[in-house]
């Protein structure tokens, strides 16, 4: 289990992932308190990390994956910058039933 949180944002990472530091430069210390991560809260694991081993596909680093009660609503692949981030991550989430603005 990797949260009980019913949602979930996976962070999949290599260790020295250049792009991981970028999402962790620019992102990271504010997701948990924006509403997105209310609502799906961060989990980091490392790529071959075996409780992330019944995900297909995880070849780059990072990948984002969100997780509604332990199934896959979609996913982000790799980092291009913030405002690409967050829209893609919006669009995830409104799959996995978050409200913006009712959080």
């Amino acid at each position: 289990m990797l949260s009980a949180s019913p949602v979930v944002l996976l962070l999949v990472e290599d260790r020295g992932c250049p792009y991981c530091a970028r999402w962790d430069r620019d992102v990271g210390p504010g997701y948990a308190r924006s509403p997105e991560g209310r609502f799906a809260p961060l989990v980091r694991r490392f790529r071959g990390s075996p409780d992330v081993g019944f995900l297909d596909g995880v070849v780059f680093s990072p990948t984002f994956v969100v997780l509604k009660e332990g199934r896959e609503v979609g996913r982000i692949v790799g980092y291009a910058g913030p405002d690409f981030f967050w829209s893609e991550l919006s669009l995830l989430l409104i799959k996995a039933g978050f409200l913006p603005g009712k959080i």
